[in-house]
């Protein structure tokens, strides 16, 4: 009985750690405001989706419906901003990904990017790979299948199954501790994000005042990564590995 208590503990200690809770979708909304949508009344289709963003709600198809809308509005830089979100929430789906390269086509601004350390290309890749509940239910599946192997090692009378159970737990378990790593950088990836997508057209500067050196002028859609803030202002980094400052009114958070 305590084995079964301990068990069950650290399964839902488990997934707690990835655990948050989404309001129920308010469905007639969304209907509503896809059926205003195809019916080209983007405006009105638009108040819809926003009451329910207003509501606690959040999907990946949700940001996407709001990215369509604001493409076709005309306003690029909100909806490669709202792309961005719908891709961090479900980095797997195709349509998204195609949708928000296909925007990022009309940014004016083009930067020779900066590649990253191959270590961490490669652990951003794995990691942005699934999202982070997906990565949690691969943690806890993995972990309870390691439980059972190490079960048939302690107590199975056969040598070969002991084994298997012993060096299959090991690997499994291994799997466990990334998959529960990766799903906890997946997480913060998408709740603390450094990433943010430039609003209207910008002066980056040297320092955080109008008196700075104008080094750069940035138009909308352009995404930049925050470095650290100050009296109203961003320092970001741009694609190329620039520095500058720039105006929190000017851009926005993804």
């Amino acid at each position: 009985m305590k084995r079964v208590l301990l068990l069950s503990t650290i399964i839902f200690a488990w997934a707690f750690a990835f655990g948050r809770s989404v309001p129920a979708a308010p469905e007639a909304l969304i209907q509503k405001a896809n059926a205003l949508y195809a019916k080209k009344q983007y405006d009105s289709a638009l108040v819809l989706y926003q009451n329910v963003l207003e509501q606690g709600w959040e999907a990946p198809e949700l940001y996407y419906n709001i990215g369509n809308v604001y493409f076709r509005k005309g306003n690029l830089a909100k909806a490669i901003l709202f792309y961005e979100r719908a891709h961090r929430l479900d980095p797997t789906n195709d349509k998204i990904a195609y949708n928000l390269k296909f925007a990022n086509q009309f940014v004016q601004d083009k930067f020779d990017v900066v590649p990253e350390f191959f270590f961490r290309r490669w652990w951003h890749a794995i990691v942005r790979s699934l999202d982070s509940n997906t990565w949690a239910w691969i943690s806890i599946l993995t972990f309870v299948l390691t439980l059972i192997c190490f079960y048939i090692f302690l107590f199975s009378r056969k040598l070969s199954l002991r084994k298997l159970g012993f060096y299959l737990g090991l690997v499994l378990f291994f799997v466990s501790i990334f998959s529960f790593f990766s799903g906890l950088s997946s997480r913060r990836y998408f709740t603390h994000s450094t990433e943010a997508i430039i609003m209207s057209t910008s002066s980056v500067r040297s320092s955080p005042s109008m008196d700075g050196t104008e080094l750069y002028i940035l138009h909308d859609g352009v995404k930049v990564r925050i470095l650290s803030q100050s009296d109203g202002w961003y320092e970001v980094r741009l694609p190329n590995g620039s520095i500058g400052w720039i105006k929190k009114t000017d851009l926005e958070k993804i």
